[in-house]
Order: structure tokens, then sequence, then C-alpha cells
């Protein structure tokens, strides 16, 4: 009997779903905000592996929490701002879209050499907040409407020095017995590597060369990678995926001596965006208000029932004001 999966929201449902992870499922709720909650079977049929399961995903989802509350007391330009945490979920800003999904199409050397900036500057900030993403490839980079990079899904974030939650091949390091090292700067270095091709040659490491999965990944193991030869970042490519720089600070400095100075100039610029406080509040108030909404919709009590009517009303005179000051 087939397993049904069930959201945390009453009008959650197939027709606002947009996408799913390895724990996690996203929503749409408005043109501008996407709702992330973990994956979880009603309690018919459940076998013991499906409540294990159930109970990573809630604590994988628990721990993306814990990094956007850190990410939003250290912001950084090219990292997701999370909008709102609840006991549901996550609240974020929809973004148009992903790089995996970009790549397919042409891209420019300049805005090649952008997002390579964008992304490693993201990653060497989690660095410094002592922390490597864990699950770095294109389909968890987006991108806003300007096509700058912004890095999500923090579900797989570790600690430097933990033990890595995901191993996606060819975006992590593996050693001949396909174990992943500790979480630290020669496991992210290896995803950037295999990010950076993936930009300058427009596929995946191995994917073009038509071999069965078994052939490349014995290939990927014993370090026969790809040749990047005559490409302007072929060098780095290949000394990310070797572990050669320290940190992944090194490498951004290792970058910006073959960078554009205009683009590194406009790179400072990115930086200096910030979305407007209004708006952010403006944001805000709408997910206060629509979740205000669907509680009430699941409240039993008549007591919560009122408390949730006050706070629905409050947060719908938040929001149209906030939305009058904004638009």
């Amino acid at each position: 009997m087939s397993l049904i999966i069930q959201s945390p929201f009453p009008s959650l449902s197939t027709n606002n779903f947009v996408s799913q992870g390895s724990a996690g499922q996203v929503f749409a709720i408005t043109r501008n905000i996407a709702f992330k909650c973990p994956i979880l079977f009603k309690e018919v049929n459940l076998g013991p592996d499906d409540k294990v399961w159930m109970q990573q995903n809630v604590k994988r989802l628990e721990n993306e929490k814990r990094i956007y509350r850190l990410l939003s007391s250290h912001p950084h330009p090219h990292l997701l701002q999370a909008i709102l945490c609840t006991r549901e979920g996550i609240f974020m800003p929809r973004l148009d879209t992903t790089l995996a999904i970009r790549l397919r199409t042409q891209t420019s050397p300049d805005l090649q050499e952008r997002w390579i900036q964008q992304l490693v500057s993201a990653v060497a900030w989690l660095e410094e907040l002592g922390h490597a993403h864990g699950d770095l490839r294109p389909h968890n980079i987006f991108l806003d409407q300007s096509s700058n990079i912004v890095v999500g899904d923090f579900d797989a974030t570790v600690p430097f020095g933990a033990e890595l939650q995901l191993s996606t091949l060819p975006f992590c390091k593996v050693d001949e017995d396909f174990e992943t090292p500790r979480a630290g700067a020669e496991t992210e270095q290896f995803s950037l590597g295999s990010c950076i091709y993936n930009i300058r040659f427009g596929f995946a490491p191995f994917s073009d060369l038509g071999l069965e999965s078994p052939v490349w990944r014995k290939r990927l193991v014993r370090k026969e990678f790809p040749s990047t030869e005559g490409d302007v970042y072929g060098s780095i490519i290949q000394s990310c995926w070797y572990g050669v720089y320290p940190s992944i600070r090194a490498l951004q400095d290792e970058l910006l001596k073959i960078s554009d100075p205009r683009l590194t100039a406009e790179r400072g610029l990115t930086r200096a965006r910030r979305t407007s406080w209004l708006h952010s509040w403006f944001l805000l108030a709408q997910c206060r208000e629509w979740v205000a909404g669907q509680r009430l919709c699941l409240a039993p009590g008549f007591a919560g029932k009122i408390w949730l009517r006050y706070q629905l009303t409050l947060w719908s005179i938040a929001r149209f004001g906030l939305g009058c000051a904004v638009w």
C-alpha cells in the first residue's frame, strides 16, 4: 500500500507544490514567498524504517532553522535569508530559478565570472561562521531577479569537523570506499570545483562522457578528473578537486588574481545591496497573517479560535499598512 504524504496546513496541496528534496518539500504561498516543511507520511501502515526516516527529516529541517537563525545575525547577500521559522517549517523568499536550470541555456563569460565570485564569497562566509554547506550543487543554488547567486537549502549544513549528512556525486568528495571526509575546507572546495566546472562548461563533471555510473564514479575516487585544459579557471578547478587550498578564503584570494577588476567592483556593489527593511516586514506580516489563517482552520477550541482570529486581524492590518508603504 502506498504511503500518503501529509502537509501541516490545509491549503497546501499539489496545486501549490513546487519541489521535493531528500528531506523537505516546498510549496508556493504567494508570488514572493515559499514554504518548506519536512516530508512526513500520514500515520497509516507505517513501518519502523518509515518512522525513523521521518524523524531524520524533522531533525534536518530543525537544523536548517538553526542555520537561518545564525544567518539572520550574520547575513551575507548571497546566502538565503528566511522570512519566518515556525514549528511547522520555514518561510523564505521565492526566487526566480536555480543555477541548474539556468545552466541549460548559454551564459556569457562575464555572467559566469560573477556567479563564481558570488558563490565562493558565500561559501567563504559560511566558513567564517564555522560551517560547511554540506550539499553544494547547482540545484541548491538559486538566482534572483538580477541573476545574482543566492545559496540556499541548508538542511545538510554542519559545523566544520562534523560528519557530512549527504554525498551527492560528483559534487561531493569521497575516498576509494566511497566514504566522505569530515566537513571542512577540503570538502567545500571540492564541491566548489565541481560547481565552477559546471558553470564554465555547461554540464556537471563526467556527464558529457556517456559513461555508465560505476565507470565515472571509479574515475572520481581515483582522482581521474575531467580535463580543464585551456580554461581560464582550469587550474583553480583542479586545485579545488585536489584540495590544495587551506581555506575557502585562500581560494577566494586566488580568484581575485584572475578576476576582471570591473566585475570585482560590481561584486562590491552587490554586497552592499540589502532588501529594504520595509519590504522585509511586509513579507513577514504576510507570513504571519497566512499562518494565523491556517491555524484558525485547524484550531479545535473556542478560546484558541478567538486568539488566532485576533492574530489574523492584527497581521492583516499590518500587512495592509506595510503594503501601502512598500508599493
